[in-house]
């Protein structure tokens, strides 16, 4: 692949729900521009892109697929991303690095949850961005009506630059109708120009009314004259126009059929003359040496060579691989530097991924994408440059995991090389994360929803030749006390032959204010007990408090205070006195009404707004609390907290009950009493896992 101009780079991402078509559009243009001999397919195994064993498996994009194409003297970098909500991590990444979104919408489906969610990261960062309307070749398809669902539920900026002619088995080309031209379909992605057609140029000419409106309001200039004049030009129309989709304040909507190829040459089109160069792009931000606060880093083709790594790649074949985007200047072979690990690393190769087929480039340019076989200590974030001029790129805002299950291996003995095993896909997919709980003896493995776990545990099976199952985990509870006792004797008297043991103790035990933790307090008085004694009190008191007595969990917000004792000369001994405060504190804290303290997550659910009653009447069936709504858009964002432990698999539920369009995030509150009428069937449960979990 020879080496292509920054202005004449394009880095195009495919985004949309699942069954839109994305890699079959992928597939297309790869097979067009020549860089494939055949139209590969996803449902027949043969795609370029969707080959993982997973993919081929499942007929679905699961990891992002790059495929560069050279067309008409300009390089596009395609990133097919992953359209189900259980993989948005390299959707997150591709979108990231990408100059130009394409949101692709199936035109039977209409908008779907995923496109909301995919807007939603469009609008926030500003990017421009367009609409493609797709599978126009089907029955039942109605463009108009797609377009009207777009304005209604996404956004009222969105216009189509192009209306189809045709619809389902008579779906023949597309009309330009910024050019006022027809494109006829040929064959195998070609088209032939004409005359629109007669009985669309009434509605041609009304969207370039709508055009005209939308150029205006991009520009002060040109809103002005139209408002005293009441038409543009048809150069001051695309001056707007131009400046409206650079700007992310006008959506294209555009209409294709992937599978049948039409319409596919006015895309390419549209990416090489409307979409930026990487010279024009919204600038990444970045944090410089001697700076606070990151700020932009402009695009320069002379610039200090700065490339960021979005993705840490691996394939069965090919191996792992950093997944690159050159920010500024040119990234050739090397040495450069690692800022963040502040570690060098050398650059042995450069490469274009066009799925498993490796393209050698000289380097990489400015705003150019690319590979090199992984460098050492470098991972998904980090950024390259000279040792002597540091600059770090802002990281993804990659989502955080709401789903978490307990992993354990099927095998016995195999829990390290388990762990070991998560560790490492966690290197590839910053969505996930892996947490070793030691205190309640259990592996937590967090990620997007059960099909993305699942897919890790696969991965697991083929990559480190181990398995694994997943369980519901066990939830963090604490137990404390209600109720005090001011005196508790703990004797431990033992005579075995020769020296004996003896310790004495007694204990006021009472409960402090919740979150106060633990205080000891020695009030021994007239050396009752000897102070080098003391200390192994309060050791036994402390271990007792960890290993639990109610049912198992650690103890808190207690208060002890040894106040009496007694020794013995010969006898008394540190383990003694340890195993005297243990049988205190144990009696004692039973005697004391003790009690479960649960973990309170605080929840921020975002729904549209036909769903609040279902949700709210949910969350109360989970013993959960609303603690405030607002209202943003057509969506209502409710703020609400429950228990965890009641919160397992709720966002399966969650998704089923909005039908995929509500999401939610959550974060640790507090620790508050576990209700009376639900502690004592909940403490036999825990016992019986407690005892399980020992076995």
């Amino acid at each position: 692949m020879k080496k292509y101009d920054s202005a004449n780079i394009r880095n195009v991402v495919l985004l949309g729900q699942g069954g839109t078509g994305k890699t079959t559009l992928a597939e297309a243009i790869l097979y067009k521009t020549g860089a494939t001999t055949r139209l590969g397919q996803t449902s027949a195994g043969t795609s370029v892109l969707d080959s993982s064993p997973e993919e081929l498996k499942r007929k679905m994009t699961i990891s992002m697929g790059l495929a560069p194409v050279e067309w008409q003297g300009y390089k596009i970098n395609l990133l097919d991303a992953p359209g189900f909500a259980d993989f948005c991590g390299d959707a997150e990444a591709a979108f990231y690095v990408a100059d130009l979104a394409v949101i692709m919408i199936n035109a039977t489906a209409g908008v779907e949850p995923e496109t909301e969610r995919f807007f939603d990261m469009v609008a926030k960062a500003g990017k421009p961005a367009l609409f493609l309307v797709n599978q126009l070749d089907k029955d039942q398809v109605d463009f108009e009506a797609t377009v009207k669902s777009i304005g209604a539920a996404l956004t009222h900026h969105a216009v189509p630059f192009c209306l189809p002619i045709g619809a389902g088995t008579e779906f023949k080309g597309v009309i330009d109708v910024v050019e006022s031209k027809a494109y006829m379909d040929v064959g195998k992605g070609e088209s032939k120009q004409g005359d629109v057609p007669g009985d669309l140029q009434g509605r041609t000419e009304e969207i370039r009314g709508s055009l005209s409106e939308a150029a205006a309001e991009s520009d002060d200039t040109l809103l002005e004259k139209y408002i005293e004049e009441g038409e543009l030009s048809a150069e001051e129309m695309l001056q707007g126009l131009r400046t409206g989709v650079q700007k992310g304040t006008i959506y294209p909507i555009l209409a294709v059929s992937a599978e049948k190829m039409i319409g596919l040459d006015r895309l390419l089109a549209f990416f090489t003359q409307w979409g930026p160069s990487p010279l024009e792009a919204h600038p990444v931000r970045a944090l410089r040496e001697g700076q606070e606060e990151a700020t932009p880093l402009d695009g320069r083709i002379d610039g200090v060579p700065v490339a960021f790594i979005f993705k840490t790649y691996y394939d069965e074949r090919l191996g792992e691989y950093s997944l690159l985007r050159c920010y500024s200047g040119t990234i050739t072979t090397g040495d450069v530097y690692n800022p963040r690990k502040q570690s060098s690393a050398r650059i042995g190769a450069l490469y274009a991924l066009r799925g498993k087929e490796r393209i050698e480039l000289e380097c990489l340019v400015c705003g150019d994408i690319g590979a090199t076989p992984r460098l050492k200590g470098a991972a998904t974030n980090d950024t390259i440059c000279p040792k002597d001029k540091r600059v770090m790129v802002t990281p993804v805002p990659f989502s955080v995991p709401p789903h978490t299950v307990a992993v354990v291996a099927v095998g016995r003995g195999e829990g390290e090389k388990v762990a070991g095993g998560f560790a490492r896909l966690q290197e590839y997919d910053p969505t996930l994360q892996l947490r070793v709980d030691s205190a309640l003896k259990q592996t937590l493995f967090s990620g997007m929803g059960d099909q993305h776990i699942d897919v890790q545990i696969e991965r697991l099976k083929a990559r480190n030749k181990v398995e694994a199952e997943t369980r519901k985990p066990r939830i963090p509870y604490r137990e404390t006390i209600q109720g005090r006792i001011d005196d508790m004797q703990g004797k431990y008297k033992k005579q075995t032959g020769g020296r004996g043991q003896y310790g004495d103790v007694h204990l006021k035990i009472e409960p402090l204010a919740r979150g106060d933790g633990f205080e000891f307090i020695n009030a021994i008085v007239g050396g009752v007990i000897p102070s080098k004694f003391i200390p192994a009190v309060e050791k036994g008191v402390r271990e007792t408090m960890g290993r639990g007595v109610l049912v198992g969990y650690p103890i808190v917000d207690v208060k002890v205070t040894l106040h009496f004792g007694s020794y013995h000369d010969v006898d008394s001994s540190e383990n003694a006195f340890k195993m005297a405060g243990t049988m205190a504190f144990k009696d004692g804290f039973m005697q004391c009404r003790p009690m479960l303290l649960e973990p309170l997550m605080k929840l921020e659910i975002v729904v549209p707004e036909e769903y609040t009653g279902d949700i709210m009447g949910d969350m109360s069936g989970r013993r959960g609390r609303i603690q405030g709504m607002e209202v943003e858009g057509k969506r209502q964002i409710i703020q609400a907290e429950a228990p965890l432990g009641e919160l397992f698999g709720y966002l399966a539920r969650l998704r089923s009950m909005t039908q995929g369009r509500g999401h939610f995030s959550m974060e640790t509150s507090h620790y508050e009493e576990v209700p009376r009428e639900v502690m004592g069937k909940l403490v036999e449960v825990l016992k019986q896992e407690m005892q399980e979990a020992n076995a």
